[in-house]
């Protein structure tokens, strides 16, 4: 597991194809064992018990991760994430679940969506292949306009008072 360089002026076409390709998959397989190693860390961390979190993003997050009604949420957030009318199933979600319920379920892909966002980009950087770069450059904008929609949802459907009580905030 190991990046290959070469030397470009004298590369034919076949031998660069073939250092991209194992590149990428060198990239993949790292990314992977990074990932690995999150969770692994992640664990750990909960088994310790709650950290004190630095700044605010850290706090909702870690709220939002340690809230035990997210397993409740699992199966709304993977319809959203399947289906096509996502502005539909949040209207629909709006009007059937309490509104504390909605609220973590909206700041919970809203936290999703960011995360994705963050990953496609890291992704688009470290990407050599114009192929998957191609392809990771059509996933952007779909990333874009789902947290479109999420926050719009947030600002005109969650009252205040309730987002301040989901992501941990006092209420004014």
């Amino acid at each position: 597991m190991e990046i290959k360089t070469i030397n470009l002026t004298a590369v034919t076409e076949s031998e660069l194809l073939t250092v991209i390709k194992n590149n990428c998959q060198v990239s993949r397989e790292m990314q992977s064992q990074m990932d690995m190693l999150a969770k692994y860390e992640l664990a750990q961390l909960d088994q310790r018990g709650p950290k004190k979190a630095e700044n605010e993003a850290e706090l909702v997050e870690q709220i939002m991760t340690n809230d035990e009604s997210r397993n409740d949420l699992i199966p709304y957030i993977a319809t959203f994430n399947a289906i096509e009318e996502k502005e539909e199933f949040l209207k629909t979600a709006k009007q059937t679940m309490p509104t504390i319920d909605f609220a973590r379920l909206v700041a919970q892909l809203q936290l999703q969506t960011i995360s994705n966002l963050q990953e496609l980009k890291k992704m688009e950087e470290e990407c050599n292949s114009i192929e998957d770069l191609h392809e990771l450059q059509q996933d952007i904008p779909i990333e874009y306009e789902r947290l479109q929609l999420i926050t719009k949802t947030i600002k005109e459907e969650v009252p205040r008072r309730i987002l301040y009580k989901v992501i941990g905030g006092e209420t004014k």
